[in-house]
């Protein structure tokens, strides 16, 4: 569970259909994803992890945008 990975580990990988979204420590990982320590939800694993889900999700909204017809074609 991802209250047990925040316990007991010191550095994380989080992955996403074997994709890295993001690795380090719990503070890397926080700074990565402009989260806080302290409060309900801004420290912990788990809005880390879905905030990373969020970022690449709009990154692949983002490709989907720009990509040009030619490209689609192909």
């Amino acid at each position: 569970s991802l209250p047990l990975a925040e316990a007991v580990c010191d550095r994380l990988v989080v992955l996403d259909r074997g994709k890295v979204l993001g690795q380090g420590t719990l503070a890397d990982l926080r700074t990565q994803t402009g989260t806080e320590a302290g409060g309900v939800h801004g420290d912990s694993l788990e809005r880390i992890f879905f905030r990373l889900l969020e970022e690449e999700q709009a990154e692949k909204d983002h490709l989907k945008q720009t990509e040009t017809p030619e490209a689609v074609a192909q």
